[in-house]
This record gives C-alpha cells, sequence and structure tokens, in this order.
C-alpha cells in the first residue's frame, strides 16, 4: 500500500504539538463520525525546510464509499451541515475572545487556558472539514457525472457537471472583495470628498484580516492591502463598476446557467438535487476552511513562540514537544532536559496506524524509514493528468511556481507577473493578488470543492487540479500546455529535460 502525501507546510512550524494536533486528533474525530480506521503519517525533512502529511491510497475506496453513503443521507447531511455550521460560529466567538486579550501581556496560564479552549474547537472544525475532502466526496463526483451521461453527450458531461456543482452563493472571499471594491476602490476612483484611505483600509483589515491567516501565511495587515490598492488604483471606474455588477449579478447568473443545462439536456429532478449537495458541499467546505480551522493553525506558533520567549528556551524544543509534553510544560511539571534537546536537529518521523499505533523515528531513522518505506519515485515524464474543474480547449502558458517553505512566498505572490500560470501544491486567500493576474491554476492536490476550484470559477480562470506531481516536475519559466478537455498537461518547453 502506498501512502499519497496531501499537504506540505514550511518545517519552520513542524513539530510533534502541530503534527498531533492539526491532523492526528482531528483525523480521530473523522473517525468517530465515519467509523473509518485511519493511517497517518507526518515527516520533518530538516534539510528541505518541511513537513509533509500522508495519508494511505488505499483508503480512498472506502472512504469514497461511506462519502457517498453520508452525503446522500438526508439525516446524516443535514446534521453534517449543523454541526459544521456551529463549529464556524464557535471558532468566529473564539476569535473574538482572543482579539479581547492583552497579547502583550500573555502569561503561561493565560496561553494554558487559550490552548485548552481552543483544542476541541479545532479538533472539531477540522475533524468535520476532512469528510469533505476529495477522497470522501470521489464516488458521488463519480456516479453522478456517470448518470449525467445517460442525457448528456459525453463530451459535454464536464462542462456540464462543473456548471452544476457552482455555488450561487457570495463566499467570503467575495464578500471581502466586494466590501472592497464598493467602499475603498470606487470612492477613491470617484473622488469622494471626505474619504479617508488610511482609515477605510485599516476598518478593512480588521473585518478580513484573519480570512488569509493560516500555517503558511500571517493575517493581512494593513501593508497588503496597501500594496493591493496600489494596483487597483490603477483601474478605470467602468472597469471596477463591471467587477462590482459582475459579482452582484452571481445568484442570477449561476442560476440561469444551471437552468440551461436543465432546459437543454432534461436530466430527472432527483440526479439534480444529488448534484446541488455537492454544490452547497462546496460553499460550506469554502466557508469552514477561511472562518474556521485554519485560524488555529496560525494562533497556535504565536502561542508556542510566545511560551519559549516567556520561559527563556529555544523554540525548536518547545515546537518539539508532543501535544500533552507541551500542556505540562504550560503547567510547570516539565523541564527541557537534553532528552528534548536530541529532538531539535534532525528529522522527525511519526507514523500512525490502526495495527501498530503510533510509532516515532528520529534523525537517521526516520530518513532511511522514509526512503525506503514511504517515498514515491517522481518519473521524468513530459505529460500528467489531473481534474479540470473550469474551462475548455488548449492553453499554451509559461509557469510560476509556488513551493510551501520558501521563504519569500508572500515576497512571490506580491510580484506575480501578469499573464502566467500559477502553479501551487494548493492554493490558500493568500493567493488571491496572484490569481487575479494569472491566465490558469494548476495544484498538486484538490478536488472539485476545494479552493482552487472553487476560486477559478468565481475567477473564470481555467484551472487543472489534483495533478499530485506538478510543483515537482515544473519551475519558474516552464513552458506547458493545458489540454482542458482531456485534462492533461504537457511539459512544451523546459531546460530540466
Amino acid at each position: 500500500m502506498k501512502w499519497n502525501r496531501y499537504y506540505t507546510s514550511p518545517s519552520t512550524v513542524a513539530s510533534f504539538i502541530f503534527g498531533e494536533l492539526c491532523y492526528k486528533k482531528p483525523i480521530d474525530i473523522t473517525t468517530q463520525i465515519s467509523g473509518i480506521e485511519n493511517s497517518y503519517l507526518s515527516y520533518v525533512e530538516r534539510d528541505k525546510g518541511v513537513l509533509s502529511e500522508h495519508v494511505k491510497y488505499s483508503e480512498d475506496s472506502s472512504k469514497a464509499e461511506l462519502g457517498y453513503k453520508y452525503f446522500l443521507d438526508p439525516e446524516k447531511r443535514k446534521n453534517y451541515f449543523q454541526k459544521t455550521i456551529e463549529i464556524i460560529q464557535k471558532t468566529q466567538g473564539y476569535i473574538k475572545y482572543v482579539g479581547s486579550c492583552d497579547m502583550s501581556k500573555l502569561t503561561t496560564s493565560k496561553i494554558l487556558e487559550l490552548v485548552q479552549r481552543a483544542e476541541p474547537i479545532y479538533n472539531e472544525s477540522m475533524g468535520y472539514y476532512l469528510l469533505s475532502q476529495p477522497e470522501y466526496t470521489a464516488k458521488l463526483n463519480k456516479v453522478f457525472l456517470l448518470n449525467l451521461e445517460t442525457y448528456i453527450p459525453k463530451e459535454k458531461v464536464q462542462d456540464s457537471f462543473i456548471t452544476l456543482i457552482e455555488s450561487d452563493k457570495i463566499s467570503c472571499l467575495e464578500d471581502e472583495r466586494l466590501d472592497w471594491l464598493e467602499n475603498i476602490i470606487l470612492p477613491y476612483l470617484e473622488n469622494k470628498a471626505g474619504l479617508n484611505k488610511d482609515l477605510v483600509i485599516e476598518t478593512h483589515v480588521e473585518k478580513y484580516k484573519y480570512l488569509s491567516a493560516s500555517a503558511q501565511s500571517k493575517p493581512w495587515d494593513k501593508n497588503h492591502f496597501d500594496k493591493v490598492f496600489e494596483e487597483e488604483s490603477k483601474k478605470t471606474i467602468e472597469e471596477v463598476a463591471r467587477e462590482i455588477k459582475e459579482m452582484e449579478d452571481k445568484e442570477n447568473r449561476i442560476k440561469n446557467k444551471k437552468l440551461g443545462v436543465i432546459k437543454e439536456y432534461d436530466p430527472p429532478e432527483n440526479l439534480i438535487h444529488n448534484i446541488e449537495i455537492l454544490s452547497e458541499l462546496g460553499s460550506l467546505r469554502l466557508e469552514a476552511h477561511l472562518r474556521g480551522w485554519q485560524f488555529f493553525q496560525y494562533f497556535g506558533p504565536v502561542l508556542v513562540e510566545k511560551t519559549a520567549e516567556l520561559l527563556s528556551l529555544e523554540r525548536e524544543d518547545v515546537y518539539n514537544l508532543k501535544f500533552d509534553e507541551f500542556i505540562s510544560l504550560l503547567e510547570g511539571r516539565l523541564t527541557i532536559t537534553d532528552e528534548y534537546k536530541l529532538r531539535r536537529g534532525g528529522n522527525i518521523l511519526v507514523i500512525t496506524t490502526p495495527e501498530k499505533g503510533e510509532e516515532t523515528y528520529f534523525g537517521d531513522d526516520a530518513k532511511n524509514k522514509y526512503e525506503t518505506d514511504i517515498r514515491e519515485e517522481i518519473l521524468h515524464v513530459s505529460e500528467f493528468y489531473g481534474q479540470t474543474v473550469n474551462g475548455k480547449g488548449k492553453l499554451v502558458g509559461e509557469v510560476f511556481v509556488f513551493r510551501w517553505g520558501a521563504e519569500d512566498i508572500e515576497k512571490r505572490i506580491y510580484e506575480f507577473p501578469e499573464g502566467k500560470i500559477l502553479v501551487a501544491g494548493q492554493t490558500l486567500p493568500l493567493f488571491m493578488p496572484a490569481l487575479r493576474k494569472a491566465i490558469a491554476i494548476v495544484t498538486n492536490e484538490g478536488g472539485v470543492l476545494c479552493h482552487a476550484a472553487i476560486v477559478s470559477r468565481e475567477l473564470n480562470k481555467p484551472a487543472i487540479i489534483g495533478t499530485k506531481i506538478a510543483t515537482e516536475l515544473l519551475k519558474d519559466g516552464d513552458i506547458i500546455e493545458m489540454d482542458l478537455d482531456n485534462q492533461k498537461i504537457t511539459i512544451v518547453k523546459s531546460d530540466q529535460k
């Protein structure tokens, strides 16, 4: 059985704490919901500066079957949606509570309280979110596509399916964008008297800053929006007004597109109803991601680093504690001895399986175990496949590649050149300035309900996602052809070949 690497982050925040808290414990929640035991792996590669998370390929079929039965069950689906909304509300309440705390006056006891208050909310939030991952929705996608083929010509099925799963709801990202254009950019271009640019931007920051907060990025700040303003202020009033109208008309536009498919091909009502489940799930999934769990992945490291500062410890030594050890440290029951310091410099491999429980390896043992039993060979290929989630025909362009762990990732986002194809492991809200300039999107990860898929449709950018290997095969300047009809990417020109 092979391991599927599904997530990579900089190892500056890699640790036992975040391996356990960010995925292992939430996966336990997903297991409780689904009844499916999960195998999980976390690997810190110090020399490469990355932490990677893995699950078993072989589990995908059982997860797909579970997701199919679960989300087609009206009662389970209703409970899932209600519970997820409740968790999002809990998260927003926690964020509000954090905002009321004086972070400059934190003590270890206050950090302990914040961590203990956050843990169950985060575990639930991520645990429920994981149930909407592509491996759980794979059979829903496959069955609905096959069912559509009964009514729609095969060459038209993919486009029709993508249309039918589009959400007509304004997403939280679109909500932020609309607010920005209506209350900042348009008044500025119209030279509205009394507009205090700095004040309105600061107000906008307070309202939306945490949409980008994650393990990979800090909250949006005034500096971010100042850079966005610099670009946006070059637009004409007509351009801004047109974008505003497009977003305001989204509900009617999407509903009319769906109605067009239904009128042309007349699929049965129950099939349309079932496909609508994916539309609703995609909208909720994005909300759960941006307003839910990802804040904790930013805030956790903040608390860990503050702990190290308060206790005069090396930050790496605190990062490399297990979660229960971290709690003991905050309670004053743990001392960082030489034994704990040995974890600091080398690779760390943690494997959790139903058969053996948790296995932990350090240094060369971790590297050897990973190289021997885990790592998959990436072949030198000239073409590879993913899933088209927007667009049709063929597109040729030059790529600009984002790799997790790169120290200059945020700088590269603002410097992204107009007209390039954006290639990334996955996309997050911090990519929005670059995504708006890109002519197309390619990712390693994701399914039809992921952030990249939803944003590609919102921005009308051609996109192929879930390639697994794009960032490992491509580098800046490579020329690729995206065959959107056949979900294929061909490397046209590369210095590596």
